[in-house]
């Protein structure tokens, strides 16, 4: 077995015997002769010759950052000792230097919302690039001196990384003002008190990918603390401390302003479920989930194709608890994720109890085997209480005739229990005639060819409730003598 070299930069192996040799012991990209990467299982060469050819890297470069942050670049170069030769240093523009601003210290600095692309140039040629989007702030909460970009009060679902910043994460508050003996130490973030969150803690953000970052400070004047929480999943209220120390163990490390309180808001369930019901009726029965940071989106969205991490899906249900032989349901409409609907017709009398949940839909495989998290599962319990159909109505009890306007007659009656409706009537010499029907207990006459308002001249209404039942009408009593009203006349009625 020979080691050969080939170029500056290369470095070429031959293996001439039947004993494997282990090609993992050295960093870098492996090619064979006919210039075909080897990406075997075991990696080993035997009987052949291989070359390494030199590779660049990065990291600590975000995805996403914020304006005004200033973070080192770290770079490798692989393999880092072929010889002596071997570059150490990179070039590194910014395709926009009025987006991201670099230096030859192997700083980059945000400056405004938009997009550029760092790209490191080895003397050899070689060269990676990575893409920077400077992203707006959420919230931006003064806090004596420290500026925190996360609400006071927030929904579930709510995403601190709305987007997907990598291992860097994405700062989630500013800290002005320290000294400069701070530069060189590290940002620390605590939760609730925790050091570091434990795996088996009962937390209110998506776990285990929950956690929190160590920044070290390059600039005092502004600096910035980082996070990769995720998504808000638990309702409750939740506390955010910085800290500033050396990373050793954190056991020198001193707090920097005051605890930061989030509150996750509790969400609810609205429902148009009506007190009671009747048989032979029914109605399309509707929920919706307030209260969240989440939108109405197809729950099939997040079903089908790539796994949506740290996303918080749900998929709403109705369940009957009671009296399903009551009821019959039908046209169910469950593929959104917070608002549903089903269509339910009363048979027979008897109490119903149907409960609606919102049950999460788990979109990373660990989450779901993960039985520490704990994920807000809202429900809730309607009753219906189902009666027979009434066979008549009450007379309608008249109100007032006023005048709203120069063409305008303004009527007002008292509801009738179980009306469905009410029809207006008008007096024509001596008979009623019909001119509106509503839902409601009052409506404004306004004056047309057919029935028109004279100023001076008044006239007589009544009303007259009704009901449906399956597909007939009950009707109430109506009174014969009516309610009178009028336009003044010579001005304008107010």
């Amino acid at each position: 077995m020979s080691y050969l070299r080939s170029g500056s930069y290369f470095l070429r192996i031959e293996n001439l015997s039947d004993v494997p040799l282990d090609m993992n012991q050295f960093a870098g990209r492996w090619y064979d002769l006919q210039n075909k990467e080897m990406l075997t299982e075991e990696q080993s060469l035997k009987n052949g010759a291989a070359v390494l050819v030199p590779y660049l890297d990065f990291f600590s470069v975000p995805a996403y950052a914020r304006a005004g942050e200033k973070k080192k670049i770290f770079y490798s170069l692989y393999p880092d000792n072929t010889d002596e030769e071997c570059p150490s240093r990179l070039k590194i523009t910014s395709s926009d230097p009025s987006v991201v601003q670099v230096d030859d210290q192997g700083y980059f600095m945000p400056l405004r919302t938009g997009t550029a692309t760092i790209t490191g140039t080895d003397l050899t040629g070689r060269s990676l690039s990575r893409k920077i989007e400077v992203i707006k702030n959420k919230a931006e909460i003064r806090k004596n001196n420290i500026t925190w970009y996360i609400p006071e009060e927030i929904g579930l679902g709510y995403e601190i990384t709305s987007r997907r910043a990598g291992p860097e994460g994405i700062s989630i508050a500013r800290i002005s003002g320290l000294s400069e003996d701070s530069v060189g130490k590290f940002i620390h973030m605590t939760l609730n008190g925790e050091q570091r969150i434990p795996e088996s803690s009962d937390d209110h953000f998506a776990m285990p990918h929950a956690g929190d970052m160590d920044l070290q400070i390059y600039d005092a004047s502004s600096a910035f603390a980082y996070a990769w929480y995720d998504t808000a999943v638990l309702p409750g209220t939740v506390s955010f401390q910085l800290k500033l120390g050396t990373g050793e163990k954190w056991t020198d490390d001193q707090k920097i302003g005051k605890p930061y309180t989030v509150k996750i808001k509790k969400p609810t369930i609205s429902t148009n479920e009506p007190r009671t019901g009747y048989v032979g009726e029914s109605f399309s029965l509707k929920a919706e989930l307030k209260d969240t940071a989440l939108k109405n989106d197809l729950v099939s969205k997040y079903k089908k194709g790539k796994t949506f991490y740290h996303k918080l899906v749900y998929q709403p249900t109705f369940e009957i608890l009671e009296g399903a032989s009551c009821i019959r349901c039908s046209e169910k409409d469950v593929t959104h994720m917070l608002i549903a609907s089903e269509k339910i017709s009363f048979r027979k009398t008897g109490t119903v109890k149907i409960r609606i949940k919102y049950n999460p839909v788990f979109m990373c495989d660990i989450c779901k085997q993960d039985k520490s998290i704990q994920y807000y599962v809202p429900q809730k319990t309607i009753i219906l209480n189902i009666k027979k159909a009434p066979t008549s109505l009450k007379t309608v009890k008249l109100g007032k005739v006023r005048s709203v306007g120069h063409n305008k007659l303004r009527l007002t009656w008292s509801k009738v229990p179980n009306a469905t409706g009410y029809i207006i009537y008008r007096k024509n010499g001596n008979k009623w005639e019909k001119i509106a029907v509503t839902a409601k207990n009052s409506y404004t006459h306004v004056a047309s060819r057919k029935w028109p308002i004279r100023p001076g001249h008044s006239y007589t209404y009544t009303v007259r409730a009704y009901r449906k039942n399956g597909k007939n009408k009950i009707y109430g009593g109506y009174n014969k003598a009516g309610m009178k009203g009028k336009i003044p006349s010579g001005k304008k009625a107010v």
